[in-house]
């Protein structure tokens, strides 16, 4: 007869109130069958499958409440983590003008002038870049 156990002792490693990014947190539980976990933010509802979860840019300067759970057929448990991010945020900002003047003539011959400003702003945050172009 093979012995079942519902998910027990549930863990996370490391347990900290800050994390920097690309920092991993470990949900571990004894169980048999061997319990399978997930993740979940408790502020937006997504769902991260696996016992990982991977501190992302995207997470730097938030507060965050997770949520792990491990399940087998028997039961589950969930242990939630509070943390903040720890990381610089890096916004560039890029201004460029381009002035290009050139003639056209017609029958008359008289010159009209065309002039062309470009004005480039690049916007960039965390890796996700916005760029707004404005002709004028």
């Amino acid at each position: 007869m093979t012995a079942v156990v519902a998910p027990r002792n549930l863990q996370i490693s490391p347990n900290q109130s800050t994390y920097k990014s690309g920092n991993r947190i470990q949900c571990s539980a004894e169980g048999k069958p061997t319990p399978s976990y997930h993740w979940t933010d408790l502020f937006s509802g997504t769902i991260i499958r696996g016992a990982v979860l991977v501190i992302s840019e995207t997470m730097v300067d938030k507060n965050h409440t997770f949520q792990c759970t491990a399940r087998n057929k028997y039961n589950n448990i969930s242990i939630s983590l509070n943390f903040s991010v720890e990381g610089i945020i890096i916004i560039m900002q890029i201004d460029v003008n381009i002035r290009i003047t050139f003639s056209v003539f017609e029958d008359t011959m008289s010159p009209y002038a065309w002039i062309v400003s470009l004005h480039a702003r690049s916007l960039c945050k965390l890796a996700v870049c916005r760029v707004i172009v404005t002709l004028y």
